[in-house]
């Protein structure tokens, strides 16, 4: 029951099940003298409200034995529950739960975090427009019910003498002064945007015909401009005189606009981009099938990938990468016939209707990372298609300049067509994927439409898979050994562990192919640590032997983002039994580029143990001599791109030259690798390379050769 008199402190109960909530709202309303009582679950309320009726409740949807909704519900039922203002809070982003908040009963909700600043006028207000409900419930039984449904305004229609009736309050929600006066329904046509007059007249035409009730919800333009949005519903009632009166409440629902258009684009757009997200296309493609079907349409999916987009996030870091995601975003969209959808700014579902209006329209999704799907509804033919992916390779090709630089981009394109290559989301989406993959594979830079022989190829690599799974766990995969010569006293002094697999029936699979598959399936963890322990024990058995060796053993990027690497390398050493001072690890500059700061930490846990940290193929990536400063690197290996020519190509010698030069200052030590000829031999020589390693001393070799090796050299 509400407290109508405003010398008494109202009595706000708060209902919620997290004390520390309990203690900021009261704190908060006990400040601006409200009477706080507080319970902590829905039965307790429950009881709390049969023997203390409060004048407000403030109601956690989300509590322990019985939820907010149920709580709410029960509420309503109780005598002198009917009417008092429930405020439901919660956390919930999704509509389904604000309309459940409503159906239940709810006079209004608020969303977690809570605004305290505001929280007590925003309860004096609806205790106010509840003071205000109550007088007229008792003074005004005619609008009984339609102040149940709204709190704000009302407007009355007498049919039968067409008299129009239009409170002061509704008229501040117009923008209105209150002593404005309407004589016919016509004059508030005159504040309902044009598109959204038909449907407006075609509501109020069919509630008259039918005598049924009404519900509409629409904008409207304010006289100084301001649009709102407002929900009306009608009532019919027939006076004892027999003449016939609409109420119709009025109520501003502004916010509870903006609070679902803020649901829908975080579940159904990209932040970065305000494209539409994967969970958009998934049910809109659901749709637009449907219609397709029905109406015996053609469209297209295209898959695209920007291409090497990876290797400048790393380079240029996060921030870079996604100005020029928002950038790439924005060019797409010029490719496309955008929807009267996005144009007025609308945060649209991938409804039926938004289905059916963009028929004849293209749409633009992000999937994630540098990967996007344009849908080419309703073309006639390929040529359609053509057009499009010029337009995208061409807006593309245009160099990006950001912060001062200029960055290019090319697309790798997929495309499927429904309903030849599918009539399924899935299937459509599967094989556009695929068609990309393939384009991809071409050299990039250019587009294929799907084939079924790619199902074909595809279905091989996902063999390919499932084979190296098995191999991993059956260890059918072997690691051999290329030996690393120190030159001053042509003696192997280590060697570099390097993964091989023999297939039973496939022969030997080149790394080239099952590492970056190992790499996409997230099976490099498991082959790395493979590997590395394998490594250890083997060296350890060497050592044993009386060969004090050290073994080098690669680290790919994703295994150095592992969270486990530490552990990873620690167990292997100690299960080996080897002394972590004979095992190198070599990165790639790729590991360095991204969070260079964590990079450094664990480089440096990595060192802490007593280990050995090589930079692997220095020069061919985005080398700076910053890097080589900053991190503790013991080891520098030129790339064999650069040994290929040296003695005979004046610029690789000069670089080689350069790098063995630099790694002497900086008091590292250098290996060579790819060294196959007596030329690069003695230019490592005559520059003092400290190691070498490549086909003029041993091929990489299996563990029972290079014991063999060793023992005959």
């Amino acid at each position: 029951m509400i407290n109508l008199s405003e010398k008494k402190p109202a009595k706000v109960l708060v209902v919620d099940d997290d004390e520390m909530i309990r203690f900021l709202i009261r704190e908060t309303l006990q400040e601006s003298h409200f009477h706080v009582d507080e319970v902590e679950s829905g039965e307790a309320a429950i009881e709390y409200f049969l023997q203390t009726p409060p004048d407000i409740v403030l109601l956690d949807v989300i509590m322990q034995g019985m939820d907010g909704f149920e709580v709410c519900a029960q509420l309503r039922k109780q005598a002198g529950g009917k009417h008092v203002p429930i405020v439901m809070m919660t956390g919930l982003d999704d509509i389904d739960s604000i309309h459940h908040a409503y159906n239940s009963g709810a006079t209004d909700f608020t969303t977690k975090p809570i605004n305290y600043t505001i929280l007590a006028h925003r309860l004096r207000y609806m205790l106010r427009a509840g003071q205000l409900f109550e007088r007229l419930r008792r003074n005004e039984t005619r609008l009984s019910k339609a102040q149940q449904i709204a709190r704000l305004g009302y407007w009355e229609w007498n049919t039968s003498q067409n008299q129009l009736h239009i409170p002061s309050q509704t008229l501040a929600i117009l923008g209105l002064e209150p002593t404005t006066h309407f004589t016919s329904l016509r004059q508030l046509l005159h504040f309902i945007p044009l598109e959204e007059r038909p449907l407006l007249r075609k509501t109020f035409f069919k509630a008259l015909r039918t005598n049924q009730d009404f519900a509409i919800e629409h904008e409207i333009i304010t006289p100084n401009k301001q649009v709102k949005s407002i929900r009306q519903e009608g009532e019919l009632q027939q006076k004892d005189n027999g003449q016939k009166q609409w109420i119709v409440t009025i109520q501003d629902i502004s916010e509870r606009k903006k609070s679902e258009e803020k649901i829908i684009r975080l579940a159904y757009y990209d932040n970065l981009t305000t494209l539409p997200n994967r969970v958009f296309l998934q049910e809109y493609l659901n749709k637009l099938i449907e219609q397709a079907k029905r109406h015996h349409r053609l469209f297209a999916i295209l898959s695209l990938d920007l291409d090497h987009f990876k290797r400048i996030n790393n380079t240029w870091g996060q921030g870079v990468g996604n100005l020029l995601l928002q950038e790439a975003a924005r060019r797409l969209n010029q490719c496309v016939r955008t929807s009267d959808y996005l144009v007025r700014g609308n945060w649209a579902l991938p409804t039926d209707a938004y289905a059916q209006s963009i028929t004849k329209n293209d749409t633009l999704v992000r999937l994630g990372g540098d990967e996007f799907i344009l849908l080419l509804s309703d073309i006639k033919d390929l040529t359609g298609v053509q057009h499009a992916i010029r337009r995208i390779h061409k807006i593309l090709n245009a160099p990006f300049i950001l912060k001062k630089e200029r960055f290019y981009l090319t697309a790798s394109i997929g495309i499927s067509m429904f309903p030849n290559d599918g009539q399924t989301t899935d299937v459509l989406l599967a094989h556009a994927e695929m068609a990309m993959q393939h384009a991809k594979n071409a050299g990039r830079n250019t587009f294929e439409f799907f084939h079924p022989s790619m199902n074909v190829q595809a279905h091989q690599r996902l063999m390919l898979e499932n084979e190296l799974r098995k191999a991993l766990e059956n260890e059918e995969l072997e690691v051999y050994y290329q030996p690393k010569v120190e030159l001053k006293q042509n003696k192997t002094i280590g060697m570099e562990a390097l993964v091989r697999w023999q297939h039973p029936e496939k022969g030997m699979i080149s790394p080239a192919t099952f590492i970056p598959l190992a790499e996409e399936t997230d099976l490099i963890y498991s082959l790395g640590e493979w590997v590395l322990r394998r490594a250890c024990k083997d060296t350890k058995q060497w050592n044993n032997a009386g060969y004090p060796l050290k073994v080098a053993v690669n680290l790919s990027v994703l295994q150095f983002k592992n969270t486990e690497l530490l552990n990873t390398v620690r167990n292997a050493l100690e299960d080996s039994g080897l002394g972590a001072q004979y095992l190198e690890l070599e990165i790639t500059e790729g590991v360095l580029l991204e969070d260079s700061d964590n990079s450094k930490t664990i480089l440096s846990k990595l060192k802490n143990m007593g280990l050995k940290i090589a930079l692997d193929d220095f020069g061919t990536g985005y080398s700076s001599l910053s890097y080589l400063k900053k991190f503790p690197f013991d080891t520098l290996k030129i790339d064999q791109s650069f040994v290929r020519d040296v003695g005979t190509d004046q610029d690789s010698s000069a670089l080689a030259s350069a790098i063995i030069a630099l790694s002497k200052c900086l008091n590292l030590k250098v290996v060579a690798e790819g060294v196959e000829t007596s030329v690069q031999l003695e230019f490592m020589k005559k520059h003092q390379c400290n190691e070498i390693q490549g086909y003029f001393f041993s091929a990489p070799l299996s563990r029972q050769k290079f014991d063999a090796w060793l023992k005959s050299h």
